[in-house]
């Protein structure tokens, strides 16, 4: 009985220590994607923080970690529909902001508000619901967009001004 035990616990230590190699793994990968990835309970409570979160909303993982999500990086006319909808999905099981991508505005911890791109999905494990978002700041995309329409009003500007000034030369020619 004691060799099968120590084989046991042997497999045990084993199959622990691939669950936390697992576990650093999915962390690491976490911490290093290009997007925030920020995680909230069903209360609302911030339970996962990456290191992209940190950049785009200014919060350090621990100081974001426990926090009230809506009142961390929801601007404040957006708190109520937030609310909502968080109610509405934990009655219903479903949402129409799950899974889709959308923009929306962010709210950084220094007040100003930003474009943002937003896909969130939720995850029940052991009863329990999990919401994951994930973030991408879009105002250098946004700026651009700006530009190019400024740059295409300004083109057809141009072009109406050198269409209305070859009718005139047309007509002073002409006459």
């Amino acid at each position: 009985v004691g060799d099968s035990f120590n084989e046991m616990a042997d497999g045990f230590k084993a199959l622990l220590e691939t669950h936390r190699e697992d576990e650093a793994r999915l962390r690491a990968i976490i911490d290093t994607a290009l997007d925030a990835v920020v995680q909230m309970n069903s209360e609302g409570i911030i339970t996962g923080w990456n290191s992209q979160a940190e950049k785009i909303f200014g919060w350090n993982h621990e100081e974001a970690l426990g926090r009230v999500l809506s009142e961390t990086i929801i601007p404040p006319q957006y708190r109520e529909a937030h609310a909502q909808g968080l109610k509405r999905f934990l009655l219903a099981g479903e949402g129409p902001i799950l899974n889709p991508r959308f923009e929306v505005a962010g709210l950084h911890r220094d007040g100003r508000e930003f474009p943002v791109e937003l896909s969130i999905t939720a995850v029940n494990t052991a009863g329990e619901c999990e919401f994951n978002g994930f973030i991408r700041d879009i105002t250098q995309r946004k700026l651009a967009e700006i530009e190019l329409v400024i740059a295409k009003e300004k083109a057809e500007e141009s072009n109406h001004l050198k269409t209305a000034f070859l009718q005139n030369m047309s007509h002073e020619i002409r006459t």
